[in-house]
């Protein structure tokens, strides 16, 4: 299970907390000045949607990774360890 924090803080403690988030605050703040509003932030959402899902269809189509050729970029400098892996991945081809 996750951390719960009514172990270590009360309710009105978290509440109080958020009307201080400054997400929430500076949301307010620019609708109230007319920046921005419920239309703009459906299109803003649509826009964000429609490029992650382009950003997914990419990633898909890329080439699967060997696993030694994974192994050599996770360090700049691998280990005994790493070494052998490398190596006996690159043995079988993957």
């Amino acid at each position: 299970a996750g951390d719960d924090p009514l172990r270590y803080r009360t309710k009105e403690d978290i509440a109080d907390w958020w009307k201080k988030d400054p997400l929430i605050r500076m949301r307010k703040y620019i609708t109230d000045k007319g920046l921005w509003d419920e239309d703009k932030e459906n299109d803003y959402i649509a826009q964000i949607d429609a490029r992650i899902d382009e950003d997914i269809k990419k990633a898909d189509n890329i080439d699967k990774q060997k696993i030694s050729d994974y192994l050599k970029n996770t360090l700049e400098v691998p280990g005994y360890a790493m070494k052998e892996q490398i190596e006996k991945f690159e043995s079988k081809g993957k």
